[in-house]
Parts: C-alpha cells; structure tokens; sequence
C-alpha cells in the first residue's frame, strides 16, 4: 500500500502517509498501534482505482471461493 500511495504521488513521503493514517484513524475514534498501520502499509491489495486529479485512491480486496470457510 505503502509504495503505491508514495508513487501515485498522493503523499510525498512515507512519514506523512504514516501521520496521515494515524490522524485519519483518530477522527474516527479509532486507536491504532504503530504495528497496526504498518501491517496495513505491507498489504498487498488485490487492485487499485484511482482519480489522478481528485487525488483519491481506493484499494480493492476480492472475496474468493478459497477464502471462505464452510462448515
């Protein structure tokens, strides 16, 4: 996630990303641990979508049949 943010330009720099994570998360009301959002920086999304000049990006996780657990 990490790489893709910083090479679409989105924020210049991993540092900022990191803050931004963090504040984003805090006007939520959620509490994130520094081993949180870097877990979420090394994912691996299964795509991206993005607007280059609104600057938003999305990433996207596909359910899979292997994914899911039947009993």
């Amino acid at each position: 996630m990490q790489q893709i943010l910083v090479h679409l330009d989105l924020f210049s720099a991993p540092r900022i990303l990191y803050e931004e994570i963090e504040f984003h998360a805090l006007k939520l009301g959620i509490t994130l641990t520094k081993a949180k959002i870097l877990t979420f920086l090394a994912c691996q999304p299964d795509g991206v979508a993005f607007n280059a000049i609104d600057k938003e990006c999305v990433f996207l996780e596909f359910t899979r049949p292997m994914d899911s657990v039947t009993s």
